[in-house]
């Protein structure tokens, strides 16, 4: 049989057809809605079949995502194996280099454990946060593995504030500051500022090139310049460049370019060569590195050609004295001021560099000495350290929390909570996905205009702070870092506060943590009513931040609405009593009090909640109530003392009760959740008190 209105499953259909074939009319059945048919098997609808179709797609997406996972982990490992390789093999030369000082060498090898780690714990936390995004089985979740790991070293307590704060800015940070501002003395200056020292200054210590500035940072600072009368127009040439080039037509070389601004420049040929080798290749690839990510282009400086293309990106094959430095002599005509860089073409294995031969821009160098000072200076100077790395973790954590997501404790309210979840990416993307943020659907509901409108104001900002991430990262960092940093420890703090606060605001921007969790990395207060699955009806549920950001949309949801009808500690000190109910059975002193008992936590006028040790005092009306073996004998529930409160509401029992057991309750508490899963398209499922 088929239904006329097709609201009967097959099943049911093919039952009733076997009812109707045996003339069984015991059953309540209207045969004018039905009409008869073989009893083999319908043929699927084309609705079905659409359905199916859907489910056998979603599964075999399913399957491509945890394949990515693996291919992404795959991938992780092989580009951080070679740069390990590299970075090992680097530690090895400088640790044997008989050319090099000891003081340049402990400097390379503590600069290069910074800069590993720093782009390694980078790495993890990308990785991380898109491991979270695609998703896996439990089994085959190498990343959760990794963040639960608590032997031989507590990975587990780094996903506090945000998975790479802490190892970078306690541990790895600190021990760099550590070996630059305690062991050694060091600093980054230009050549002219290092000249400027006395002879004895001089004589401790040992340099190397680090950098030549760029003739764009260069141009608003004139200390990073070789003044001349006329600086003004040759970085208006420089400036007019592009302009220049769309008169040599597509296609055409560099040079013509330079010759139609009139510039004046001269030609290097720095990786000649007939054909692509290893070396060529690494030459190459480093020049690419240093001009589009380190933004320090290739240089004529007096050093420039002694820097090794290591990972670490810093490794002299020498270093020199600055007694040795006679700005007479040809070696070091370029010690102070060299040419600046214009640009480059060619393939990677013979390409050809441009200098600008009127803007000269400065030459940087780091140089370093032994610390000598007292055991006490030191000891002061690894408090200050050890401060420092703290004060890091704060100002980045700092960071974080004025642009990300307000974190949800259980002070926040329900309207509250409103406001903050669509800041969540799960939250946002899932209304967008299913049509609710289209401008024609906007709902009618109150409570769901909060939602459309909360959500778009997510994705808008989100968008925003990825335009001027992008645009602070490109224009404004380089030129601030040069200006205002004189040291290899300077340039390591600047980068640690910049990028991991960079880092924490858009975790914190795409997804919403409670405060306990981000500041410990975890959180044991979810709690999920599911009758059956325990004696009381209410699961208990501990998320680190990695297994929240997991979490499931329907899931999270539902927590985090029963985490907010927690009761906190300002709702508690606060004038206005509070409606509760218990979240599940519990016995307090001669009590039996059943889970969804209702009463009210009176409170004292500028006092507060009544507190018996850590339980709150709770009037219950009787409801649930009911008097254990515990008690005296022969009492029962009616001969217990009732309690007025002087307002005209009578209760039968003032209990002390854990806080933990209790839950706000409200039914506009409930109607909130309730709009935003309609809004997001959501099963309606069982909502705790």
């Amino acid at each position: 049989l088929r239904s006329k209105d097709d609201r009967v499953s097959a099943p049911k259909r093919r039952v009733m057809a076997c009812i109707h074939c045996c003339k069984y009319t015991s059953l309540d059945v209207s045969p004018e809605t039905w009409e008869p048919l073989p009893l083999s098997e319908p043929s699927p609808s084309r609705g079905q079949n659409f359905s199916h179709q859907i489910e056998e797609v979603e599964e075999e997406l399913h399957i491509v995502f945890r394949k990515c996972r693996a291919v992404m982990f795959s991938l992780a490992f092989v580009i951080v194996f070679p740069a390990s390789v590299g970075v090992l093999c680097m530690l090895g030369y400088c640790l044997f280099d008989s050319v090099l000082g000891m003081t340049t060498k402990i400097l390379v090898i503590a600069d290069t454990f910074w800069k590993a780690s720093y782009y390694t714990f980078w790495a993890i936390g990308v990785v991380t946060v898109m491991s979270a995004a695609v998703g896996s089985e439990d089994d085959n979740d190498w990343v959760k593995k990794f963040w639960s790991l608590k032997a031989p070293v507590n990975v587990k307590s780094w996903q506090a504030t945000g998975f790479i704060l802490k190892p970078l800015g306690l541990y790895v940070l600190g021990t760099f500051l550590f070996v630059t501002q305690i062991v050694l003395k060091e600093g980054i200056k230009s050549g002219s500022e290092w000249l400027e020292l006395s002879a004895t200054d001089k004589q401790s210590k040992k340099c190397f090139f680090t950098e030549q500035i760029d003739w764009q940072t260069a141009e608003n600072h004139p200390s990073l310049y070789q003044n001349d009368s006329n600086f003004t127009s040759d970085f208006a040439l420089l400036r007019n460049m592009s302009w220049a080039s769309s008169h040599c037509g597509p296609g055409a070389s560099l040079s013509c370019s330079l010759n139609e601004a009139k510039i004046q420049y001269s030609k290097e040929d720095y990786t000649h060569s007939e054909s692509l080798t290893m070396r060529t290749l690494l030459h190459a690839l480093w020049d690419l590195w240093r001009k589009y990510i380190r933004l320090t282009p290739p240089s004529k400086c007096h050093g420039s050609d002694a820097i090794r293309h290591w990972p670490a990106f810093n490794v002299p094959e020498q270093d020199f004295s600055l007694t040795d430095v006679d700005l007479e002599k040809p070696a070091y005509a370029n010690f102070t001021f060299a040419p600046a860089y214009i640009g480059g073409e060619g393939s990677l294995w013979n390409r050809s560099y441009y200098f600008s031969e009127r803007v000269r821009t400065a030459c940087h160098y780091e140089c370093a000495e032994w610390a000598e000072e007292t055991a006490v200076t030191k000891l002061l100077q690894l408090s200050m350290v050890v401060g420092g790395g703290m004060a890091i973790v704060a100002v980045s954590d700092i960071i974080g929390g004025k642009l990300g997501n307000k974190l949800i404790d259980r002070d926040t309210n329900v309207e509250e909570l409103a406001k903050v979840i669509p800041g969540d990416v799960r939250i946002s993307l899932s209304a967008l996905r299913c049509g609710s943020l289209w401008p024609w659907l906007r709902p009618a509901d109150a409570k769901q205009r909060v939602y459309f409108a909360g959500c778009w104001w997510a994705l808008s900002l989100l968008l925003l702070k990825v335009m001027a991430a992008t645009a602070v990262m490109r224009f404004f960092y380089r030129p601030l870092v040069v200006k205002y940093s004189e040291s290899l420890a300077d340039r390591g703090l600047v980068r640690c506060i910049f990028y991991v606060g960079l880092f924490n605001t858009f975790l914190r921007s795409m997804f919403c943590f409670t405060k306990e969790m981000w500041s410990c990395g975890e959180d044991s207060g979810f709690h999920m009513h599911e009758s059956g699955k325990e004696k009381d009806g209410v699961r208990r549920f501990s998320f680190d931040l990695y297994n929240w950001m997991r979490l499931d949309l329907e899931k999270m949801v539902d927590l985090l609405f029963d985490y907010t009808y927690n009761l906190g500690e300002a709702e508690l000190a606060s004038d206005q009593d509070i409606e509760v109910k218990t979240r599940f059975e519990t016995t307090e002193d001669q009590y039996d009090i059943a889970a969804g008992a209702s009463g009210t936590i009176v409170k004292r006028k500028n006092y507060g909640a009544v507190y018996e040790g850590s339980k709150v005092f709770v009037h219950f009306y009787g409801d649930g109530i009911k008097i254990n073996n515990l008690s005296r004998s022969g009492a029962n529930l009616n001969e217990s003392p009732r309690i007025t409160d002087g307002k005209g509401k009578e209760w039968m029992h003032k209990i002390p009760i854990e806080k933990n057991s209790l839950a706000q309750a409200g039914a506009d508490k409930d109607q909130w959740q309730v709009e935003l899963k309609r809004f997001l398209r959501l099963k309606m499922a069982a909502t705790g008190p």
